[in-house]
């Protein structure tokens, strides 16, 4: 079921995600600084991600690098993966304002990876960002895993300043992407 008008719709939000709940029964946040009327929310469903990834198609594009298409991809990062998204519960915007989507799975590899990171541009500069990798390492500590890595592709300057100034390193490279690691044992002041 397609909402013409994106995801927001509250009615739509609400079931594009699947939330998770402290047990207070507070939806559960990262704990760090949060802008004001932001929230993170663990696991999208694939309808969920499907919009959210559909809506930015000219921003962000992951799918367009695998032969899944983007309901496909959608499909096997919710399956396989987890999702991580920051919401605005402001009741003009409130939609997905950017997510973090990533394979958390398999701590005897030694590193946790990033697929998909996105912030609308309407919420850029608000911290969600950060916000969204924080929580990010905070599941990837906990599962055991040593680090965690992602692939940029070396015209996305933002992108790559970001992660240098949250502390990962670039380890590789091919003609179109940079391959960045994040040591989690060895900097446990995330973001410095």
């Amino acid at each position: 079921m397609r909402n013409t008008q994106g995801i927001g719709g509250n009615n739509r939000l609400e079931h594009g995600l699947a939330t998770t709940r402290n047990a207070d029964g507070r939806h559960a946040d990262s704990g760090c600084g949060s802008p004001q009327g932001i929230r993170l929310i663990l696991d999208l469903n694939s309808d969920g991600l499907q919009e959210y990834l559909s809506s930015v198609v000219d921003d962000f594009n992951p799918a367009a690098s695998t032969d899944l298409g983007i309901r496909g991809y959608a499909d096997k990062l919710t399956r396989l993966g987890r999702t991580i998204a920051a919401v605005s519960d402001s009741p003009d915007t409130r939609r997905i304002a950017g997510i973090l989507a990533g394979y958390f799975n398999s701590p005897e590899q030694g590193f946790s990876y990033v697929s998909a990171f996105h912030v609308r541009r309407p919420f850029r500069r608000m911290h969600i960002g950060r916000m969204l990798m924080d929580k990010a390492m905070e599941i990837s500590r906990a599962a055991g895993f040593r680090s965690l890595r992602l692939k940029v592709d070396k015209s996305n300057d933002a992108g790559i300043s970001f992660y240098e100034w949250y502390g990962f390193t670039k380890i590789g490279e091919n003609a179109k992407q940079f391959e960045m690691d994040f040591n989690l044992i060895g900097n446990l002041n995330d973001g410095m």
